[in-house]
């Protein structure tokens, strides 16, 4: 068997909640959908599950820097609450699938940004981050993490490319994608003080891997049957 059916396999006697994280335009949805069609299995998205509130989003985005502090720490609080129970409530079938943003991308990444930007205080961070903890005791862990990490440049790039209304003035380079980068690189000796993910991780160069390339795609199966067989030993 080819990496791609031996994961398959896995994945058919081991229901594994699989997730992808990487820094806003590399392509976290683009690379769930490749998976799951290429795996069979369901996807979750992030788009797909009622995880964002609409109008407190565009409160937060359609707000100018001043007005920002106003509408972060209720906007990521609610996120919180439903990026979970959309986990939740997928692992009810107790069957694999692919999630196309990771959750521990808010306390790990973006709130560390926003109180970088002085759109959170020191004290709104440290109650999210309890939240956060507390909130993953309820929930079901993944148990295979892929991280797609890249240049800023190229983030910007995949922004500037799918256009989404918000985006190309929300996410800045040198203010917001640089710094995420450099998060992202970090990130995947942080995630696991969340308690949300109990397994492997494995990191895929988007400036190099193209997970739409059925080549690329088989790369990164015998880099996640690697680690599964290292965690086994």
């Amino acid at each position: 068997m080819n990496a791609k059916e031996q994961l398959q396999q896995y994945l058919q006697q081991n229901p594994t909640i699989i997730t992808v994280a990487g820094n806003i335009g590399l392509g976290k949805t683009t690379t769930a959908e490749a998976l799951a069609s290429d795996l069979g299995i369901l996807i979750s998205r992030e788009l797909d599950n009622n995880v964002l509130d609409l109008d407190l989003l565009w409160k937060f985005v359609g707000a100018t820097a001043e007005e920002k502090p106003k509408h972060c720490y209720v906007l990521q609080e609610d996120l919180c609450y439903r990026r979970l129970e959309a986990r939740r409530g997928k692992w009810i079938t107790r069957k694999s699938f692919i999630e196309d943003r990771t959750p521990e991308e808010d306390p790990a990444v973006l709130h560390r940004l926003f109180l970088e930007n002085g759109y959170l205080g020191q004290q709104q961070y440290d109650d999210l981050q309890n939240l956060w903890k507390a909130q993953a005791r309820k929930t079901p862990t993944s148990g295979i993490m892929v991280v797609l990490q890249g240049s800023a440049e190229l983030a910007r790039a995949g922004i500037e490319k799918r256009g989404r209304p918000g985006e190309l003035d929300g996410w800045q380079l040198e203010r917001d994608l640089k710094p995420m980068e450099q998060f992202y690189r970090e990130f995947p000796r942080q995630v696991g003080q969340y308690g949300l993910h109990n397994g492997v991780l494995v990191e895929v160069d988007r400036g190099v891997i193209d997970p739409q390339q059925e080549s690329h795609k088989e790369g990164i199966y015998s880099l996640i049957l690697k680690e599964i067989e290292k965690k086994g030993k």
